[in-house]
């Protein structure tokens, strides 16, 4: 889909300048064209296929808005990932464990959302470049708060570019 858009505008090109004597900048056009495409690929990842269709995976969300809810510890994925979209993290259905979880969070002109329980213990590793993150009150970036002994806890990767994370207890 890309080359042939550089191929309308060549011809596009071609055919103002014949018809009208308009000169278009066509290999500064296609120049511009080609490393703004290639941003965006590499802001979206290695599996986008050229095309702007909406997708939800296991762990990402793309160009629409996803939920994720898992129930159990092995559907907890590693890393989840939002680009141009809205995703949000439920983790308050998760059962007891004994060991920390460990959650890491990307998000790139987007909004992500996770989702805790009131008693959770949270600890966080956070960077954002023209970004936001928010968390609750009570957290700052390396404390963990006293809770009960039946919450679980939780380790925080966040990073965000032009994009919003916010950790909210529920």
């Amino acid at each position: 889909m890309f080359f042939a858009v550089i191929l309308i505008t060549l011809g596009l090109s071609i055919l103002l300048n014949a018809l009208f004597g308009w000169h278009l900048p066509f290999f500064r056009l296609a120049a511009g064209a080609f490393i703004i495409f290639l941003g965006v690929k590499v802001l979206v990842g290695p599996n986008w296929k050229y095309s702007y269709t909406s997708k939800i995976t296991a762990d990402s969300v793309a160009f629409t808005e996803g939920r994720f809810e898992p129930k159990s510890i092995e559907d907890v994925q590693e890393e989840y990932s939002v680009a141009f979209g809205k995703g949000t993290i439920d983790l308050r259905g998760l059962p007891k464990q004994d060991r920390e979880i460990d959650v890491k969070v990307s998000s790139a002109f987007g909004e992500t959302v996770i989702l805790v329980p009131l008693d959770s213990q949270i600890r966080t590793k956070m960077s954002a470049f023209a970004g936001k993150i928010e968390l609750p009150e009570e957290i700052a970036p390396e404390a963990t708060p006293p809770s009960s002994e039946t919450a679980n806890r939780y380790r925080f990767h966040l990073d965000t570019a032009f994009g919003k994370i916010r950790v909210v207890r529920r």
